[in-house]
């Protein structure tokens, strides 16, 4: 029983993975073409900003990371996961509406601020399989990721006949909807947990300091699986 929850939520954390990965990167081949068509209202260089789009959101990312992996901690993985999902969802569709090549820099900013699922989705797995399969855990999450990087660009400069870029991009937010509403229903674990005998202290493993895989249920009040609980099922 405790294997398939452990491997449910590998499993759906591994097409959460896969599904984001080909939502974001499915706009890297059109986006300096984007840039370009939307000219820049500051009369900024458009090599500047096709730069920047990509340099902004990593760079929010590298300042916002480790504000939610402290988060996570607190509140838990899952809610951490649910965030960078549906955030990211919501921000690509946001970026049909832009009009200037500033407002799509500014948006690419503000998804790197919010996203952050390669992080969250990890710390979701490591806590919730066994200590001995965590090296095939990560090997199969690096599958969905890497493998939803090589189809996402892929499918967005594919030379069949595809609708405008505004248009594309609004319908690419599905892929990452869909993998936010997955791991909504379908995962849990890695609900923080005081270490045995360290008042306050948190278990990396969610096993009360015991050395088990997981966290027993019976140990909280809260289900484990519900995102509102005070500490989230993550």
């Amino acid at each position: 029983m405790e294997d398939a929850h452990w491997m449910r939520t590998l499993w759906i954390m591994f097409v959460a993975q896969l599904l984001s990965a080909v939502g974001f990167s499915v706009i890297f081949p059109f986006l300096p073409l984007y840039v370009q068509h939307l000219g820049s209202a500051w009369h900024w260089d458009i090599k500047l900003l096709a730069g920047l789009v990509f340099s902004s959101q990593a760079f929010t990312m590298m300042v916002a990371s480790p504000i939610w992996g402290g988060l996570a901690d607190r509140f838990g993985r899952k809610l951490m996961v649910e965030r960078s999902l549906f955030g990211g969802a919501l921000v690509l569709a946001a970026m049909a509406f832009v009009r200037s090549a500033e407002e799509l820099v500014a948006l690419r900013a503000l998804q790197g601020l919010i996203t952050g699922i390669i992080s969250a989705a990890n710390a979701l797995v490591a806590a919730t399989v066994p200590r001995q399969r965590i090296g095939y855990a990560m090997g199969v999450m690096q599958l969905g990721l890497t493998g939803g990087i090589a189809v996402g660009p892929l499918l967005g400069g594919s030379p069949c006949r595809l609708p405008g870029i505004p248009v594309r991009l609004s319908r690419h937010r599905g892929p990452v909807s869909c993998s936010g509403l997955a791991g909504y229903g379908g995962c849990s674990g890695g609900v923080p947990a005081p270490a045995k005998g360290v008042p306050g202290a948190m278990c990396p493993w969610g096993c009360g300091g015991r050395g088990e895989a997981s966290c027993s249920a019976a140990a909280w009040p809260w289900p484990t699986d519900s995102v509102f609980s005070p500490i989230s099922g993550a």
